[in-house]
């Protein structure tokens, strides 16, 4: 009886107090965003002339809340963190049929979504932070309903491509521009200097 108390009594004491977590809401990059579409699909890009797959995910096409007129493809990978595409949309771009294959379109964009250098040393640094450029990518979509979803995707691009033609000239839009980062997967430090190399390449464009 007495022993089997003080055990107990000396399993409290010790015994770690229950941390509570608060529940603070996990900021996307998407929060002024409306999305028009969201279906699973593969990514790749073309490089040294062949398709590379870049991964496979949930590509949304989203449309700016600020600007009704602005538009951007994103897409996450299955865990929701790694960041495969984003691009906004613009004035004059195009979706082509991709060849030798079912249910795929090609285009060409500007991909903010960097993939991590490898490595380390000078040259990780340098791949790190080179600008990004126009490149040629392609969505490839799998399910059994793959028609429908690529008729919609291309329905849904259609309706942002008219609103981005009732731009002016010189207007954001017209050139593929660099859309909203996408925090969730950044660390704060690098995304900062992301940003500030951003202005500066910005500054020497004007």
């Amino acid at each position: 009886g007495g022993d089997g108390e003080r055990q107990e009594a000396a399993a409290a004491s010790t015994a770690k107090p229950e941390v509570k977590m608060s529940e603070e809401p996990v900021k996307t990059g998407e929060e002024d965003d409306e999305c028009l579409f969201c279906e699973l699909a593969q990514l790749f890009e073309f490089e040294s002339a062949t398709w590379r797959g870049r991964g496979k995910g949930n590509v949304r096409i989203n449309r700016s809340l600020k600007d009704p007129r602005a538009a951007r493809l994103v897409m996450k990978g299955h865990n929701g963190l790694h960041l495969l595409l984003n691009a906004n949309l613009w004035a004059g771009m195009t979706f082509t049929e991709m060849e030798g294959t079912t249910h795929g379109i090609t285009f060409a964009c500007v991909n903010h979504a960097r993939p991590a250098a490898k490595g380390a040393g000078a040259a990780a640094k340098k791949e790190e932070e080179k600008e990004a450029s126009l490149a040629t990518y392609a969505i490839r979509f799998r399910e059994k309903n793959a028609g429908e979803q690529l008729a919609s995707f291309l329905a849904c691009t259609k309706e942002c491509l008219a609103a981005l033609a009732d731009k002016k000239e010189g207007d954001q839009g017209d050139t593929p521009a660099k859309p909203t980062e996408e925090p969730a997967e950044e660390p704060a430090e690098a995304k900062k200097e992301e940003e500030t190399q951003a202005a500066k390449g910005a500054e020497e464009k004007v």
